[in-house]
């Protein structure tokens, strides 16, 4: 199967913080990662931008994500050996904004075999 682009949409939830959608990313090797600012707090009209932080893995080619640093997605490099989290950060004008405790962040989710998971746009 051919790798995909998964691209995830992290919506502001005035009491969970940053929800990612699809939750959890299923993931192949090949495939590749993109975040983006979905729903923003309401009242809100400025730039709002999201930076994600993974465990630090070896089978990804990055651990962190910013939506405008113009490094792009981060590719899936090897198979995922288990599910691993990911830490959600809203910026709003560049200021990043305090989470809900206990946010839970988002997971992917390995998908045995070749590329191609099920999320994403």
């Amino acid at each position: 199967m051919q790798p995909k682009r998964h691209v995830v949409t992290l919506n502001w939830d005035d009491e969970k913080g940053l929800m990612p959608d699809p939750e959890p990313i299923l993931l192949s090797p090949n495939d590749t990662i993109f975040f983006r600012a979905g729903v923003l707090p309401p009242g809100f009209t400025g730039a709002g931008a999201v930076r994600v932080a993974f465990e630090p893995q070896t089978c990804l080619s990055r651990s962190t994500f910013h939506e405008n640093d113009g490094m792009g997605d981060i590719e899936v490099k090897s198979a995922l050996p288990h599910s691993i989290h990911y830490d959600c950060e809203l910026l709003l004008d560049g200021i990043p904004q305090p989470q809900p405790e206990k946010t839970p962040g988002g997971t992917g989710k390995p998908v045995g075999g070749g590329g191609g998971g099920d999320s994403g746009n």
